[in-house]
């Protein structure tokens, strides 16, 4: 903005500069009153066209700054949700895998953490209106699959009996939610990339997850299908 003003003051100066020295040209060349007003009026406007020019340019560039700006930023932050994504999947996986040693977990839940706190720090207000919704919604998916494993974990740690396996439920109905939400993430983040094509991430589905949906599945239809006890009246 301050260079736009500076530009803009600048083209006015010459406006004026450009005028007189037009008209003191006339003079000294011997033109009539007539030649002189109009060779006077000719600079002025070729002043003016020059500094409409010159304001205009500067608006383009910035524009093309800013659209660079947006760009910049939509690719970061589809590369830190994407990276949010991946992390929390492989937590996830591990997390249904009950037979590991608490340790495994530790490493994970920490680098999990902290590329969400890397998401927030990209505040709502300095990204691109297109990709916000998305972009808030992959982040606040990843925090509660995130939160809930870390919770069942906390469970697990006091009561070794505890089933962590069967109380993942919330963080696997959560995990393709998240999966769409990066998804339209991508497409929207592709659209402010003009003239360059977004490389996409895949976050692939591991078995862990997809056989925990059969099997609860599974287990929902054998208890709509139990049939019940009829009661006998006396």
């Amino acid at each position: 903005m301050i260079s736009l003003w500076r530009d803009s003051v600048i083209a006015l100066v010459a406006v004026f500069v450009l005028s007189g020295l037009g008209t003191q040209f006339a003079i000294r060349a011997g033109w009539d009153g007539d030649a002189a007003a109009w060779f006077s009026a000719f600079a002025t406007s070729l002043a003016i066209v020059a500094a409409v020019a010159v304001v205009r340019l500067q608006l383009l560039a910035q524009a093309r700054a800013e659209r660079a700006r947006r760009a910049d930023l939509a690719q970061v932050a589809y590369d830190l949700a994407g990276e949010a994504l991946a992390l929390v999947t492989d937590r996830l996986n591990v997390a249904l895998s009950p037979s590991q040693p608490q340790s495994v977990f530790e490493l994970r839940e920490h680098r999990t953490t902290e590329t969400i706190l890397a998401m927030r720090e990209l505040e709502p207000h300095t990204l691109p209106p297109t990709i916000l919704q998305p972009f808030v919604q992959v982040r606040s998916r990843v925090h509660a699959i995130n939160r809930r494993i870390s919770e069942v974990y906390e469970k697990r740690a006091r009561d070794r009996t505890y089933d962590q396996h069967g109380k993942l439920g919330g963080a696997v109905t959560v995990h393709p939610l998240a999966c769409a939400a990066f998804t339209e993430l991508g497409e929207v983040v592709d659209k402010e990339l003009v003239g360059k094509s977004l490389p996409r991430r895949t976050i692939p589905v591991p078995n862990s997850v997809t056989n925990y949906e059969a099997d609860r599945s599974t287990t929902s239809s054998r208890a709509r299908a139990r049939p019940r006890l009829s009661r006998r009246t006396s």
